[in-house]
């Protein structure tokens, strides 16, 4: 799994929330279930391939892989001292999840991912922004600011 964080300037990131309620440690080989984790890149895999499908990867509704709405940052501390300005996006970071236990998820909860042996880290495939750029202002009837999804799978692990 990889943790998703977005900035304006380059030195201020605003980390998605995530939720991970996977009971146990997992095996170097083992899985996670998808319905115990959200908020992280990695969980869920990528359908679209040009080389072998027509699955638009634009369209994050069949293409698969996991997105982020940018208004679950809107109380974000960074966000609302403006340090973050969600209108403003201009990087985003990915950051390989440490799944050993040693780390909690937003509701203080332990974070486990498949470690050890043969499975050092995440593998992206994509990243896409939809919606993006400074002239697209939030919908006011949903505060949805804007969408970035991220595709990445995570069946396949090597750290660079």
């Amino acid at each position: 799994m990889i943790f998703v964080s977005v900035s304006s300037n380059g030195a201020d990131f605003a980390r998605f929330p995530v939720v991970s309620i996977t009971p146990a440690a997992v095996s170097a080989f083992g899985t996670i279930n998808p319905a115990n984790v959200s908020g992280f890149a990695g969980v869920h895999p990528v359908l679209a391939n040009i080389d072998a499908n027509t699955i638009d990867p634009f369209d994050p509704a069949v293409s698969g892989g996991d997105s982020f709405d940018l208004s679950a940052l809107s109380n974000d501390p960074l966000v609302l001292s403006g340090k973050v300005s969600l209108l403003d996006i201009n990087y985003i970071r990915l950051d390989d999840v440490l799944g050993n236990g040693s780390l909690l998820d937003s509701n203080s909860h332990t974070i486990f991912d498949p470690t050890g042996a043969g499975n050092n880290g995440g593998d992206v495939d994509a990243v896409v922004a939809l919606h993006g750029g400074a002239s697209v202002l939030p919908e006011p009837a949903t505060g949805l600011m804007s969408l970035v999804a991220l595709f990445a799978t995570n069946s396949r692990r090597n750290r660079r």
